[in-house]
């Protein structure tokens, strides 16, 4: 129901923000305001789930260009193995983080290129029965602090950005969940039911439901993903309660007002456009 007067006010840009919240400070998506009037509208960008698979693919494939495949999931997070035993081992969150650690002594695969056994099951593992220290590695603990300093600090620069922005793509869609989904669920909720989702009061009167959707736009933080949330709640205001036969009454908006914390004005005012 809320989605089409949404979309006129938050620019989705699909395809192209732990649970994020608007207290999330992480970098993530730029926002851009323009003035109209003397209320500024908010301009953020959201993404979907197939923009957050590209996003992560992308690094993925950093990385193998960089000689690391895919070795194994733990949890919620992806552990990624260079081909040179020594070099540190690459871990990817599912939140979009990544960092490194280094990679222990470990048994790998005998390297002896053009043997007729290479890639043959059980038989290219033969030479380690005539060898055992071929083939065993050392893994980063023989290496200089120096050497794997560098080696990190080349994974970073190398996918460094793709990283980012597997990142923003995730905040982006979190964000697109919340303000499209999750909040207007919520107000639906409190203004037509009187029932809060995240509280135990009931909102018995049509002055009680007002007062906790204005309490609702005040209490979120004074940052983008904030600002967002505020949005949707000013469209909602502006769309289901102003139209109805309980709206807001200046006193309330300039109450709202003077209590809040954020740069943002409530004006319930019909954008020109």
């Amino acid at each position: 129901m809320l989605l089409c007067w949404l979309g006129l006010t938050l620019a989705a840009d699909l395809p192209p923000a732990a649970d994020l919240d608007e207290d999330d400070t992480r970098v993530g998506d730029e926002i851009q305001r323009d003035s109209y009037g003397s209320q500024p509208a908010l301009e953020i960008i959201v993404t979907d789930e197939r923009i957050v698979q590209e996003a992560r693919k992308q690094v993925e494939e950093q990385l193998v260009d960089m000689g690391y495949t895919k070795s194994r999931r733990r949890d919620d997070r992806t552990v990624y193995l260079h081909e040179t035993g020594w070099r540190n081992k690459v871990i990817i969150h599912d939140d979009g983080w990544m960092y490194m650690r280094k990679r222990p002594p470990h048994i790998k695969k005998p390297n002896v290129p053009g043997a007729w056994w290479d890639g043959v099951p059980v038989v290219e593992w033969a030479p380690c029965l005539l060898n055992p220290f071929a083939c065993v590695s050392a893994g980063t603990v023989a290496v200089r602090p120096k050497l794997s300093e560098q080696d990190k600090e080349r994974v970073v620069e190398t996918a460094g950005r793709d990283v980012v922005e597997f990142a923003d793509a995730i905040a982006g869609r979190e964000l697109a969940i919340k303000i499209f989904e999750v909040i207007p669920e919520r107000l639906d909720a409190i203004w037509y039911e009187g029932v809060d989702p995240e509280g135990d009061v009931p909102y018995t009167s049509p002055e009680d439901r007002r007062r906790a959707i204005l309490e609702l736009w005040i209490s979120r933080t004074d940052n983008e993903y904030g600002d967002a949330v505020r949005v949707a709640v000013e469209q909602y205001m502006l769309y289901e309660i102003q139209t109805s036969s309980n709206p807001y009454t200046p006193e309330e908006i300039a109450w709202a007002n003077a209590t809040r914390r954020c740069q943002r004005e409530l004006t319930l005012e019909e954008s020109p456009w």
